[in-house]
C-alpha cells in the first residue's frame, strides 16, 4: 500500500475506489449491502441486537442499517468511543474495530491495523464496565 499510495488521504481515495460503487455496479447491485447485512439491521431493528462488532471498514452495515430506518451510533476510534453516548442510552452501537475507510487516519498497514484493535477493544471493555 505504501508503494502506491504514499499519504494518508491517497490511501484513503485508493481505498474509495474500491469500497464505494459506481451507479451502474449501484444499478447492478454490486458493491451495495447484501442479504446478510439487512438480516442484521433487521435483528437491530426488532431490537435482538443492540452491538454489532465488524472489523469492515466499508459501509455496508451502516446502509442497510439507514434502509430500515434504524437509529444507531457508530464507533470506529477511541476518540469516537470517548465521545460517544453511554451504551445503555444509545438504540444501538456499531463498533467498527479496524476503523472506517473515509477516515484519512485509518490504519492501512498491517503493524497499524493488528494495534488498532486490540486498543479500541481494550478502551470498549473498560467504558462499557463503568456504565453497568
Amino acid at each position: 500500500m505504501a508503494k502506491v499510495a504514499r499519504t494518508q488521504t491517497e490511501r484513503q481515495e485508493l481505498l474509495r475506489r474500491y469500497i464505494e460503487p459506481t451507479d451502474e455496479q449501484r444499478a447492478s447491485g454490486v458493491r451495495v449491502p447484501t442479504a446478510a447485512h439487512r438480516a442484521i439491521a433487521e435483528l437491530v431493528r426488532r431490537q435482538y441486537v443492540r452491538v454489532i462488532l465488524t472489523t469492515n471498514f466499508d459501509r455496508l452495515i451502516e446502509q442497510a442499517l439507514e434502509e430500515r430506518a434504524v437509529s444507531f451510533d457508530v464507533i470506529d476510534s477511541v476518540d469516537a468511543l470517548r465521545g460517544a453516548r453511554p451504551l445503555g442510552q444509545s438504540p444501538a452501537v456499531l463498533v467498527k474495530l479496524h476503523g472506517d475507510y473515509r477516515d484519512a487516519r485509518l490504519p492501512t498497514r498491517q503493524r497499524n491495523l493488528a494495534a488498532t484493535s486490540p486498543r479500541l477493544t481494550s478502551c470498549l471493555i473498560g467504558s462499557w464496565m463503568n456504565t453497568t
